[in-house]
């Protein structure tokens, strides 16, 4: 998916905007992740994956933290709908432990932002305020 018109001296493209998803680039730093751990994904590396600039994708993430809070939330979709509703509520719970211990098997390597993530939003934040 090459846009570049040259190549820089240190591997980065310039040329024409590359026409990138906010998708395509999570999925590439989810596979980054998952392949070499959440050290291995900075925006250079991800960059030289996608084939752009490393500045193109701040277009979509102003900070590696933003893109980091948006693959937890990618992850936490896995988790399916997160409501208590009538019943047991332990039920409830252990149903959400097994989905979430499901999620952390597919994606060990992201296991450790379901503790330290920053600041949760979105999806994953609704499923710790569910669990509390």
């Amino acid at each position: 998916m090459s846009t570049r018109a040259a190549d820089n001296a240190d591997g980065s493209r310039r040329g024409r905007r590359a026409r990138l998803s906010r998708e395509q680039i999570l999925q590439m730093a989810l596979a980054l992740a998952d392949a070499h751990g959440l050290e291995a994904v900075s925006m250079r590396r991800l960059a030289r994956e996608l084939e752009v600039s490393p500045m193109a994708l701040y277009g979509y993430f102003e900070a590696k933290k933003d893109l980091v809070r948006a693959m937890l939330d990618v992850v936490s979709r896995s988790l399916g709908p997160v409501e208590l509703g009538d019943g047991d509520w332990p039920d409830h719970l252990a149903d959400m432990g097994r989905r979430i211990w499901a999620t952390i098997l597919e994606h060990p390597r992201l296991a450790q932002l379901f503790v330290t993530a920053p600041a949760l939003g979105g999806r994953a934040m609704n499923v710790v305020e569910t669990m509390i």
